[in-house]
């Protein structure tokens, strides 16, 4: 599964671990989905893109982690107060139920 984020945010996710959301459109949550593309807009929705100076210029990316998810604990109603079902996205209650295990970065 994959979760979009800021550069800063993500940073802070390396440091800690991912904390549920506080808008919760699905239920409280952290929320990640098996479409990176979703993930992706995600990430450009919350000005997540990492400017960098290369050699070829200034060039723009997105920064998406690639997590691991708790399958008892995903999209289960009792555990995820105000849960609503999405076919796009995946909830999990607690950031002990999500782990990053990869950062992709894309140009944009």
């Amino acid at each position: 599964a994959y979760h979009g984020t800021t550069r800063e945010i993500g940073s802070i996710i390396c440091k800690t671990q991912f904390r549920p959301g506080i808008r919760g459109a699905y239920g409280k949550g952290i929320y990640c989905t098996p479409d990176i593309h979703i993930a992706a807009q995600y990430c450009k929705a919350g000005g997540g893109t990492i400017k960098l100076q290369t050699k070829k210029g200034l060039k723009e990316f997105l920064f998406v982690f690639q997590v691991a998810v708790n399958p008892a604990t995903m999209n289960n109603p009792s555990l995820i107060p105000n849960y609503k079902h999405t076919n796009f996205n995946y909830i999990v209650p607690t950031g002990a139920d999500i782990r990053p295990y990869g950062i992709l970065i894309k140009e944009v």
